[in-house]
């Protein structure tokens, strides 16, 4: 008899067992309930960094186009009779503004076609002519001989017989400075001067060949 009740109670723990077991859900029904598993994969977008960026851009500066006619200004001759003439400008206007000159000796340019010519003016001053490449004239140089004729720098007068530091005191110290001959090296001209004396004797601007 109680082996009968024993087996009875044994075969309803089972049957309880299977009922729990099948009332489990499952996985699949589990994930469905979690929040957010409905939700689409976000899309990913890729912006430029702001600020410094991560290529560097190199300036390219173009190069200015070489005038044919030479130009310098702040390099201005005034003559006794009033005339002015700036180094680098064209000859014919101030070969006419001068008048006649008292000799004139020409070569062939070894730069360009055409002469370069000297225009010696009563022993004052002498100014030298060259070609440019375009064949036109201009004044490549102007050397002072007598204080009748001076260099106009931003007002100074510079001239013969000026002082040696008023030279200096306009272009600073010479780029050489040999037997009292000083050469400067200016803003697009060359100056050479010949000091004897602390007082100077030779003066001569040059505009550089191109």
């Amino acid at each position: 008899m109680k082996q009968t009740i024993s087996l009875l109670l044994i075969a309803a723990l089972a049957a309880a067992m299977v009922s729990c077991g099948g009332e489990t859900g499952s996985p699949s029904d589990t994930a469905s309930d979690t929040p957010g598993s409905d939700t689409q994969t976000p899309t990913v977008t890729e912006t430029q960094p702001t600020g410094e960026t991560a290529a560097v851009t190199e300036a390219v500066t173009e190069a200015p186009e070489q005038q044919t006619t030479p130009a310098v200004d702040g390099y201005t001759c005034v003559f006794d009779n009033g005339v002015t003439v700036k180094l680098g400008s064209p000859a014919a206007d101030a070969l006419a503004a001068l008048g006649d000159y008292s000799d004139m000796m020409e070569a062939p340019s070894c730069v360009h076609e055409g002469f370069d010519r000297v225009y010696t003016y009563a022993g004052l001053y002498t100014v030298l002519t060259s070609p440019d490449a375009s064949g036109a004239e201009y004044i490549a140089e102007i050397s002072l001989l007598s204080d009748l004729v001076a260099l106009d720098v931003s007002g100074t007068y510079l001239m013969i017989g000026s002082a040696e530091s008023d030279i200096k005191a306009a272009f600073g110290d010479p780029a050489e400075d040999a037997f009292g001959v000083q050469k400067y090296n200016l803003d697009g001209a060359n100056l050479t001067v010949t000091v004897d004396g602390g007082v100077v004797s030779g003066f001569v601007m040059t505009y550089p060949v191109n």
